[in-house]
């Protein structure tokens, strides 16, 4: 229910692109896909099906947004 995002000596696009990373994973947090017993340690990716593809899906849309925006911002900037 909380986000840390570690913004000393980070790019600002790197910044923004961990902030919507992580928004996606607030969204998978109101759909339920935190509600199950799973372990975090070392390695989880790699052992766990389910954070893997969490984890995959908050990678490639949180990319996605960030690419949009880019592209709306260079077209808006050509006005």
């Amino acid at each position: 229910k909380q986000m840390a995002i570690f913004v000393d000596g980070r790019h600002p696009k790197d910044i923004i692109r961990s902030f919507s990373h992580e928004l996606v994973h607030h969204a998978q947090n109101c759909r339920g896909e935190f509600d199950r017993e799973f372990n975090v340690g070392e390695n989880y990716i790699e052992e766990n099906d389910h954070l893997r593809e969490m984890g995959r899906e908050a990678y490639e849309k949180g990319n996605m947004c960030l690419r949009h925006y880019e592209s709306y911002l260079k077209k808006e900037n050509k006005k």
